[in-house]
């Protein structure tokens, strides 16, 4: 509204303006006395199911399964988290420093938290906690642990040492100091992963793992109750929770084995839908293919990208992938959008090596477009004029997976030049021959342990990488694998990370197939629920609640 009036108002235009403004002012006033609608609370009390397969282990340092790290993460909790969005928030710690070289980090603890056995968190029991990773005995360390390492003394405790960790220091009951030898630019992160999360101290002094399995001990939003003889998981409301308690009065993990019966019928839906029909469950992740059934039924169906790559891994030290223009000729042959077209609901397309949702990713497609003739001329300037002379690639394949997905990929390999030899394999023949080295090619899937493309390209591209199945070395691709630790979050790193898209690119240890697309369903009564790229896992149950009374009432007649 302006407040110049001009010269031709005169007196009355004056007065009949300034009668409109109090007009509207009135009007104004009466609409803000109107009262605006309240949300009425979430709905307090019930049982929410949740379809998954067996978490064999409840141990955070050895959780390395989905279906475990999404018990872990209700059970304990660490110095940060992860929400939906993937974005890093406090979770025991209020607040953190970092010096300015990046070494040291100095965490204040949220004050009167308790672990789910009435004893007092304090800086103490997160460094043993943060030590008791470093320290586990797996047959093959995890990223996480791997990154504790960047501790400075960690690698002594790492390899056997008793000796207590320099660089973990409990200043005092609510600071706890971090020095780590090396910037980590991911290390925040790491303190967000389920096998950093602190565990009770009441329950490591009974005996270690054993107790942690018999009766985890936390501070989560979730206590654990027991085990059901079907392996399934029962969780109950923790009241002494340090936040807002969580709306549901207990949260079980089923197996789908407990509900497939009367399922193996021919006419019958999948397991997954089916449990959702009969009221066994409240939530699940539906198979591919069918999310229109689900919706269909009147179910809620959320599809998301998950941080995956689906791919085909090359042994760069097996003739004649020995050559990178091989490898590259194999590249171009691989027509990617025909195995979209296969399930475009669970299929995402790849531009690069890093998937969509994960920093670092560049916008623009670095990957070549797939061409035929191309790929026949690489082969001809490697002195294998139409294939002539190239001794077959035996490629190993899942034996679960679908022909419909990998046939495709066969057929292009031999337009383009090469003869293939397909092996269906269990997944332990498969991985142990990728390992050793005893097939040209192999087709597997990669998920990131946390939101960070170093989680994704270090363990597969580093020459020391421990999922380095390709035997690839590159002094180019170490070096800027390691000055995108060391950097800083931001611009500068993500440009490190494209350079690696367009070498790996070139390179062509691995052929990127696609991302995956997880679809997840519940029932309508099921509120709260916000799942992202993190799937499952990084679900807040606490916030969850249901509108229909609560599952007990729902679940009538079916346990």
């Amino acid at each position: 509204m302006h407040s110049h009036s001009g010269p031709s108002w005169g007196r009355a235009g004056t007065s009949i303006a300034r009668a409109a403004i109090l007009l509207l002012f009135l009007a104004c006033a009466r609409e803000e006395k109107r009262p605006a609608p309240v949300e009425p609370p979430p709905r307090q009390g019930g049982e929410l199911r949740v379809l998954s397969e067996v978490a064999q282990d409840l141990d955070p340092v050895r959780s390395d399964e989905v279906y475990e790290a999404v018990v872990v993460r209700q059970i304990y909790e660490g110095l940060l988290t992860l929400d939906a969005g993937l974005q890093l928030r406090p979770a025991l710690a209020t607040s953190w420093t970092i010096s300015p070289d990046g070494r040291t980090y100095s965490f204040s603890l949220r004050p009167g938290v308790r672990f789910h056995d009435g004893s007092i968190l304090d800086a103490a029991s997160v460094a043993s906690s943060l030590e008791r990773c470093i320290a586990a005995h797996r047959e093959e360390p995890s990223f996480a642990s791997m990154c504790l390492c960047s501790i400075k003394g960690a690698e002594g405790r790492a390899a056997g040492r008793s000796s207590p960790v320099e660089g973990l220091r409990a200043l005092n009951e609510r600071t706890l100091e971090i020095e780590l030898s090396e910037p980590l630019s991911l290390f925040l992160k790491v303190l967000a992963m389920e096998q950093t999360a602190v565990t009770g101290p009441g329950g490591i002094g009974r005996g270690g793992k054993a107790s942690l399995e018999e009766q985890p001990i936390g501070t989560g939003p979730f206590r654990f109750v027991r085990r059901r003889d079907d392996g399934g998981i029962v969780l109950g409301r923790f009241d002494d929770y340090w936040g807002e308690r969580a709306n549901l009065d207990s949260l079980v993990f089923l197996p789908s084995r407990s509900v497939a019966a009367g399922d193996e019928a021919e006419a019958s839906p999948p397991i997954e839908i089916g449990a959702l029909v009969r009221g066994d469950a409240d939530y699940v992740e539906l198979p591919s293919g069918t999310s229109a059934l689900a919706r269909s039924l009147g179910f809620v169906v959320h599809r998301t990208p998950e941080l995956s790559v689906s791919f085909m891994g090359l042994r760069c030290d097996r003739p004649p992938l020995d050559d990178p223009a091989v490898r590259r000729a194999a590249l171009l042959a691989i027509h990617r959008e025909k195995l979209v077209a296969v399930d475009p609901e669970g299929m995402v397309p790849v531009n690069g090596f890093l998937p969509p949702g994960m920093p670092g990713r560049t916008p623009g497609n670095t990957m070549p477009h797939p061409d035929t003739e191309a790929a026949r001329a690489l082969l001809r300037d490697a002195g294998y004029p139409d294939g002539r002379g190239l001794p077959p690639l035996k490629v190993a394949v899942s034996e679960g997976s679908s022909p419909r997905l990998y046939e495709p990929i066969l057929a292009d390999l031999e337009a383009g030049g090469f003869t293939v030899k397909t092996l269906a394999l269990s997944w332990r023949q498969l991985d142990s021959l990728a390992s050793a080295g005893a097939v040209h090619a192999f087709m597997m899937s990669w998920v990131a342990d946390l939101p960070d493309p170093d989680a994704f390209l270090y363990p597969l591209f580093h020459s020391t990488g421990q999922s380095n199945l390709f035997a690839y070395r590159s002094e180019r691709v170490d070096s800027l694998l390691e000055e995108g630790r060391r950097l800083p979050l931001g611009p500068a790193r993500n440009q490190v990370y494209a350079r690696l898209s367009e070498i790996l690119a070139a390179d062509a240890p691995m052929i990127p197939l696609y991302h995956n697309s997880l679809a997840h369903a519940w029932r309508s009564a099921v509120r709260g629920i916000d799942v992202g790229p993190g799937g499952v896992s990084l679900i807040c149950f606490r916030e969850v609640h249901l509108d229909d009374g609560g599952s007990d009432a729902a679940h009538a007649g079916t346990r």
